[in-house]
């Protein structure tokens, strides 16, 4: 299975399409359950997978991937596993692997990730404490605020408020070009997601009451439009995104 596909321009791919005369609108199925790419049988032995176009990511950075055998694409889609990584990678991306840590001990993930990534040291969890976070990040003789400024307090502040409502950390499945990645959020009431918890607000205003705006419920969400969902083998909670791909009473659902 190791060299059963091979990985080709966007452009070159269109050309492989044109000489089986061919179009962009000639798939044969479009994936639902993972990154929404357009399948095109060109030959029984020839698979060519074309991702969904994005308006965030220009052709030039989008890639085909030719597949020799049913077999190899229907590995990829079981593992949810492609072998191209997204392009324009969000910081999410770049710690998958730690944020499982989410479920084990999630208050020593953090503090030890605050700690490493901005060499602050943050002693427990409650608004006091981020009103200090706050204070130090935005007082670095920095120009700019980064994304990882913004991950690091988005968990300092979820697990603030996943503390202060007795909730949970779950992940959210989301995808990119090729493959998915996972956003924490937070899960109250086993019926509330905690879906925006607004870092870049919290940081950028010059100053907020981060506890009087909480406590106001603005931005505790029924889990509508989360059908989706499902425990991992370890108990772990995942939700998957309803993206608006079928057209439904009229509507796009989201």
């Amino acid at each position: 299975m190791k060299n059963c596909f091979e990985i080709i321009p966007y452009q070159d791919a269109i050309i492989e399409l044109n000489n089986y005369e061919k179009g962009l609108f000639d798939c044969d199925y479009q994936l639902k359950n993972v990154n929404f790419g357009f399948i095109f049988e060109l030959e029984k032995d020839k698979i060519l997978f074309l991702p969904s176009k994005r308006i965030d990511v220009p052709l030039s950075q989008l890639k085909g991937i030719i597949f020799s055998s049913v077999e190899c694409l229907d590995n990829c889609i079981k593992n949810k596993s492609f072998p191209i990584d997204n392009p324009n990678m969000i910081v999410y991306e770049s710690y998958q692997d730690s944020l499982f840590n989410l479920k084990n001990n999630s208050q020593l993930y953090i503090k030890s990730l605050v700690e490493k990534e901005l060499g602050y040291k943050i002693d427990q969890f409650n608004f006091d404490e981020l009103n200090g976070l706050r204070n130090f990040i935005k007082g670095r003789k920095t120009s700019k605020l980064t994304a990882i400024d913004y991950f690091i307090f988005y968990l300092c502040l979820g697990e603030t408020l996943k503390s202060f409502y007795n909730g949970q950390w779950v992940l959210e499945e989301d995808y990119g070009v090729y493959n998915p990645y996972y956003v924490p959020i937070v899960l109250v009431d086993d019926a509330k997601l905690i879906l925006d918890i607004k870092s870049e607000l919290m940081l950028d205003l010059p100053s907020i009451n981060m506890s009087e705006y909480f406590q106001k419920n603005n931005n505790i969400v029924k889990m509508k439009g989360y059908r989706n969902y499902f425990y991992t083998n370890d108990n772990f909670l995942y939700f998957k995104k309803n993206l608006p791909i079928d057209l439904k009473d009229g509507h796009l659902e989201w």
